[in-house]
């Protein structure tokens, strides 16, 4: 994000104080619960096997499952929830939201057709489209710009550390007690951790700065918005992220079919390397990512945004090889890389956001991003490269899947260059 676009002040007055030992408790219940968000998400994508096969289901209606319905209303309820954050009390909003969408987990192992199933999932939508908004803001609050995207990348690191839980417990739970006990299961601790940040998290509040003659407000909607995209750099980054997010989604949650179908895996096989490359190589990718970004912009700027360039150009080999690679073993290895290169991004990208707007306008910053970066990766990608699986089908046989995730491979690369663009 260039320092011409900078024009907004990045604080609009003094937060409460907390000391440092609460702000890391904080930093890490917010963890926990990002991590019982994804862990809610992805327990579905190692289930989408043995769900078609219960309910009968099309590849195009396993990705509107996956990708397409979600991304809608989980980009819906992210805005007005935001704009919510952005007046406070945000940790009634994120209990609120975890207390819904952990409910909505345990109802997708109770219902009994496609269309039931599909009610449920948009309610894990609703729920988790108010978790990252108000957790950005409130991470905003509790932490310096220079260790900003440092804490960002702690906090997405939950995202992988639920992926494992959803993965490996939900293809272990589902090879034991089928797949509507493995929901039931992952999503109930959602409720207990509701109740300990109802008992735990204080709310930071930004206490009026004296200085100022009149107190900013958050502005409306539409004024964050112009502001974000008077930015040629903002632009960028959203499509930087957007493509990056669309590579990812693809392979994450069509990988596991991919090693069922093309390397006939058993699905707790799947589900523990998918848990495995998203604890180890996603957790290490997002707090690099930050880390490396905090670094690096103090010599220049441009470097929070090419850093992840670089890491994704190295990946998009990785994506290709772990497509043809005959060894399981490289296949393998290739999975661990690419789960790297797609989860570097995250720390740079809202960091390098967050600088171009005020403290009061943060979450629904994100929420426009994520509404963005929402229906391109997880809603259009999913369903996509389920389409184009399915048209592959009469040619290709099982081996169609593995022919339409090359979609994700060419994204890699876009994203690289508009990230050059961004920086």
């Amino acid at each position: 994000m260039q320092l011409q676009d900078r024009v907004l002040t990045s604080s609009f007055g003094r937060e409460r104080s907390f000391p440092s030992g609460y702000r890391h408790f904080f930093l890490i219940v917010l963890l926990v619960i990002y991590a019982a968000n994804y862990a809610d998400r992805l327990v579905l994508y190692v289930l989408l096997q043995r769900i078609p096969e219960d309910l009968g289901l099309r590849d195009w209606q396993v990705g509107l499952l996956g990708g397409g319905a979600f991304a809608i209303f989980y980009t819906v309820a992210g805005l007005p929830i935001a704009r919510l954050a952005d007046r406070g009390r945000r940790v009634t909003i994120i209990t609120v939201c975890l207390t819904l969408w952990s409910g909505m987990a345990v109802l997708c192992g109770l219902t009994a057709n496609f269309a039931q199933l599909l009610c449920a999932r948009v309610g894990v939508a609703v729920g988790e489209g108010g978790c990252t908004p108000s957790a950005h803001a409130l991470i905003n609050v509790l932490y310096p710009p220079q260790r900003r995207a440092s804490a960002l990348g702690v906090y997405a690191a939950g995202s992988s550390v639920g992926a494992f839980v959803g993965l490996y417990a939900g293809g272990a739970l589902a090879d034991l007690y089928g797949w509507r006990t493995a929901f039931v299961i992952v999503g109930a601790p959602g409720l207990l951790l509701a109740l300990l940040v109802l008992l735990t998290l204080r709310e930071p509040v930004l206490r009026p700065d004296r200085s100022l003659a009149v107190q900013p407000s958050p502005g409306t909607l539409g004024e964050i918005v112009a502001v974000l995209l008077s930015r040629p750099s903002f632009r960028f980054v959203v499509l930087a992220a957007a493509l990056a997010a669309l590579a990812g989604e693809g392979m994450t949650i069509w990988t596991p079919s991919f090693l069922h179908r093309s390397h006939h895996l058993s699905l707790s096989d799947v589900g523990r390397w998918m848990a495995f490359a998203q604890l180890i190589a996603g957790c290490a990718g997002l707090v690099a990512g930050g880390y490396l970004s905090d670094r690096m912009a103090k010599r220049g700027v441009g470097w929070r945004l090419w850093l992840p360039a670089l890491v994704l150009l190295v990946g998009a080999p990785f994506a290709l090889a772990l497509l043809f690679a005959p060894d399981l073993r490289v296949v393998i290895a290739c999975l661990f890389a690419i789960t790297f290169a797609t989860t570097f991004f995250a720390g740079p990208t809202f960091s390098a956001v967050h600088s171009v707007i005020g403290a009061n306008m943060r979450a629904t910053a994100t929420a426009f991003v994520l509404l963005f970066v929402t229906l391109v990766g997880t809603g259009v990608g999913p369903v996509a490269i389920g389409l184009i699986s399915d048209l592959l089908r009469g040619g290709y046989g099982e081996e169609s899947l593995r022919m339409s995730l090359l979609v994700s491979v060419a994204c890699y690369l876009l994203s690289a260059i508009a990230f050059f663009f961004a920086g």
